[in-house]
C-alpha cells in the first residue's frame, strides 16, 4: 500500500510540474503571436506608406519625373487577353 501511495505522490508531482511548465510556454506562444500580430499591423501600415499616391508623387518629383504629356504614351494595339503572338495558317 506505500508503494502506490508513494507513486501516486511522485506522479502528483509530476503532473503539477508540467502543468507549469505548460503554462509557461502558453504564456510565451501566446506574448509571441501578439508581437506578431503587432508587427504584421506595423508593416501594413508601412506599405500603405510607402504606395500612397502623394508619396509616389513627391518621390517621383524629386526624380525629376512628370505626369506623361499626350502623345508620349503609345497604345501597341494589343486587346485584353492577346500576348501579341501570331498564329501560323
Amino acid at each position: 500500500m506505500g508503494g502506490t501511495t508513494l507513486v501516486l505522490a511522485v506522479m502528483h508531482v509530476w503532473l503539477n510540474i508540467e502543468r507549469v511548465d505548460l503554462a509557461y510556454r502558453y504564456r510565451a506562444i501566446e506574448e509571441e503571436i501578439q508581437n506578431k500580430a503587432a508587427l504584421v499591423s506595423k508593416l501594413q501600415l508601412e506599405r500603405e506608406n510607402l504606395i500612397s499616391p502623394y508619396r509616389l508623387k513627391e518621390m517621383a518629383g524629386s526624380l525629376g519625373l512628370q505626369p506623361a504629356q499626350p502623345g508620349q504614351i503609345r497604345n501597341l494595339g494589343l486587346m485584353a487577353g492577346e500576348t501579341g503572338a501570331t498564329t501560323a495558317p
